[in-house]
């Protein structure tokens, strides 16, 4: 970019205001982008970067702190000015690709210093693998996402996946839904501590070697409809010091064998049981495959406030005692939220012509036993019990409800999209010890620990 010499003259006072000015200014003007959905224009820096070096020393910051490529999926929602605007659209794709992405950045080095979040929209893997070999000294966050067909593998004739990448110190957060080599690559940033895999084949994970990953301070990793074994998922939770987040989200069944899913909870319980802090199981459509299943426990997790399964998972298939003979086994200690995944089906033929479910027996007991459990003094710190699906009910329990009330309880009928709404829950308010009496409300609880700090 060719650029005029700095000058002095009057007219140039705005580039010698101080920084803290200039912030001001430009976050006035929608820079960094701040938001998703309204991608900001670019024009009126873009423009200004041009006038002189000093300008564009002054504006770089602003204009390259957050970097689309072709921002397909930048702007999803209806109804925004990108989405309904079919010339911004003709005119923003394939504007920036991974590989003109690539050479900006190899032209201008200066501007390694000044990226701080990459969101990759595309599947290019030669060119990622250009782009990780540069040191991006401030980049904290990557979000690789692909619309797209998959592109084929490359094999490590054609270009070894681990050559020459440079280690992103401040890389805090990998977001993947693009095949191996993102995933493989990101995954060894030793600083690591967010990985997201959506809907890719990781059978491949139990061909490395044990100690191929480097994300010591992994603190959370979530598998969305990914396909991978139990010993791929001991290779990518095996590196990790402080796990505090873990979720396993399946459609169908899981792809572990019976003795795999009996070795499950024991294999979490030896790699990140003191850390584990939420812990959720989305496996829709699935049960036990052993027929003669004992159940899951999670007594021996120590710090697990968030639990998130289904109620087949944890119980024997058949059994003769008590219900509430087996909760001191089935729950954690400091267990706060408790999240019922396939209690109601959700895809059961009556939800599709309108007509409604009640609870059976059997699973009304076992909500009435939670609460009484909770009644005789245990697991003081249990708050809210969610059973998931409830727009498939014909009727919600409310005498249920109440009961629950009264022992500090609160039992929501959630609906399928309140699942989103609990990705995100707040780690202060989920380690909080405070149990309020029933009538205070959620608002006078987070006063009163706030308070107390």
């Amino acid at each position: 970019m060719d650029t005029a010499p700095a000058t002095s003259n009057a007219s140039n006072q705005f580039l010698s205001l101080p920084p803290e000015l200039h912030a001001e200014i430009f976050q006035y003007l929608g820079f960094p982008p701040v938001s998703v959905d309204i991608p900001p224009e670019y024009a009126a820096l873009a423009a200004l970067e041009r006038t002189c070096r000093l300008a564009q020393e002054i504006t770089e910051p602003f204009l390259y702190h957050k970097i689309y490529t072709n921002v397909r999926t930048h702007g999803r929602s209806m109804g925004t000015p990108w989405k309904t605007d079919p010339t911004k659209q003709e005119n923003s794709d394939g504007v920036l690709g991974t590989a003109e992405l690539v050479d900006l950045l190899e032209r201008r080095p200066r501007l390694l210093k000044v990226v701080h979040y990459l969101v990759i929209d595309e599947h290019d893997p030669v060119q990622f693998r250009r782009l990780l070999r540069l040191r991006l000294e401030s980049l904290e966050s990557i979000i690789c996402q692909h619309e797209g067909p998959v592109t084929p593998m490359l094999s490590s004739s054609v270009d070894d996946p681990d050559a020459w990448v440079e280690s992103q110190n401040k890389l805090t957060n990998s977001l993947c839904f693009s095949p191996l080599p993102t995933m493989m690559l990101l995954s060894c940033v030793t600083a690591t501590t967010r990985i997201r895999l959506c809907y890719l084949d990781l059978t491949f994970l139990e061909d490395l070697e044990a100690n191929y990953f480097k994300h010591s301070n992994l603190n959370e990793l979530i598998l969305e409809n990914c396909k991978y074994s139990f010993l791929g998922l001991t290779r990518l939770l095996q590196p990790s010091q402080s796990l505090a987040k873990l979720h396993l989200h399946f459609n169908n069944q899981s792809p572990f064998t019976r003795d795999e899913e009996r070795a499950l909870i024991p294999t979490l319980q030896s790699m990140a049981g003191k850390t584990l802090k939420i812990l959720k199981f989305v496996w829709r459509n699935t049960y036990p495959k052993a027929e003669d299943w004992k159940g899951w426990e999670f007594h021996q997790f120590e710090s697990l406030r968030y639990l998130h399964v289904s109620p087949y998972f944890l119980f024997p298939i058949k059994w003769d005692s008590p219900i509430l003979e087996f909760f001191p086994r089935i729950l954690p200690p400091r267990l706060k939220v408790l999240g019922f995944e396939g209690m109601i089906p959700i895809n059961h033929p009556g939800r599709r012509h309108g007509l409604g479910l009640r609870l059976s027996q059997g699973d009304m007991g076992l909500l009435e036993g939670l609460v009484r459990y909770k009644a005789d003094g245990n697991v003081p710190s249990f708050r809210h019990f969610l059973i998931f699906y409830a727009e498939g009910l014909a009727g919600i329990p409310q005498a249920l409800v109440k009961k629950a009330a009264e022992q500090d309880i609160t039992l929501g009928f959630l609906e399928s999209q309140d699942h989103s709404h609990l990705d995100n829950l707040n780690m202060e308010w989920l380690e909080g010890e405070h149990v309020h009496n029933g009538d205070e409300s959620e608002d006078e609880d987070d006063e009163d620990e706030d308070d107390g700090e």
